[in-house]
């Protein structure tokens, strides 16, 4: 169910829509912080098609996963984790305004 709302950020968002309670605004979703309505990221919204593409590049993704030993699988998290350390902070930031907090 969709429905329009009012929303005190600014002048450029003075008419958005809630879809699910989710703010949109020229097909992007609006991520907001709850506690200050201060826009902290808009974020594209996905056609049909482009949810299908993923889906299905995801289910061969997954099976090239499954294929993997446990030790690769383990190797390629902790690449994952090395690439993300130094980011703690800011992630850490993103994730509480996120949050409103």
């Amino acid at each position: 169910r969709s429905v329009h709302i009012r929303h005190s950020l600014g002048s450029s968002f003075s008419s958005l829509l809630m879809v699910q309670g989710v703010v949109v605004d020229d097909g992007a979703l609006v991520n907001t912080n709850p506690a200050t309505g201060e826009v902290i990221c808009k974020v594209k919204i996905a056609t049909p098609e482009e949810v299908n593409d993923a889906v299905a590049r995801a289910k061969v993704a997954q099976t090239a996963w499954a294929a993997l030993s446990l030790e690769a699988r383990m190797a390629l998290l902790k690449r994952a984790i090395e690439k993300m350390k130094g980011s703690e902070n800011e992630l850490a930031g993103l994730i509480t305004q996120e949050m409103g907090k």
